[in-house]
């Protein structure tokens, strides 16, 4: 049974305002999919990735592996969901798991793009339930709190 955790919000890691169509993906969902005729263009879009369990090192080879698919270089701005289950290893360091993630991010993800993490997407309570392909509007600001707005609707007759 899931519980509801309580979070700080959304961290605007690199500030931006973006108008894109949305790609909601759980990342080991997506690389199951590199190199075939079903990996999606990402050409131009907003991509949200989540991972319900993100051991750090798996995280890092799975960056890589986009990164050298040209993930990175094609979209407008990368949003990092909220990891339900973080690496155990970080928290027993002592270390902030948050900013371990923050810092693997921005070492992958180019300096022009905005960046934003701990969106609260699929295997998180709550959940932001957010539909493929839907052209939204991006707005995160330097030191402020990141918001995402439907520019059409989600569902249709």
């Amino acid at each position: 049974m899931r519980q509801w955790t309580s979070e700080a919000g959304w961290n605007v890691v690199r500030p931006g305002d973006v108008e894109a169509p949305l790609f909601a993906l759980n990342l080991n969902t997506l690389l199951t999919h590199a190199g075939t005729d079903t990996f999606p263009d990402f050409s131009g879009s907003i991509l949200l990735i989540e991972d319900m369990d993100a051991p750090l090192g798996r995280t890092e080879r799975s960056l890589v592996h986009l990164s050298r698919l040209g993930v990175f270089d094609k979209i407008k701005a990368l949003l990092w969901g909220r990891v339900e289950t973080p690496d155990a290893s970080i928290a027993a360091s002592g270390a902030n798991e948050t900013k371990a993630y923050r810092a693997l991010l921005r070492e992958f993800v180019p300096s022009h793009i905005p960046l934003v993490t701990e969106v609260d997407v699929s295997h998180t309570t709550p959940i932001l339930t957010l539909a493929q392909g839907a052209r939204v509007r991006l707005c995160a600001p330097a030191g402020g709190v990141a918001s995402l707005t439907l520019l059409e609707p989600m569902v249709s007759d």
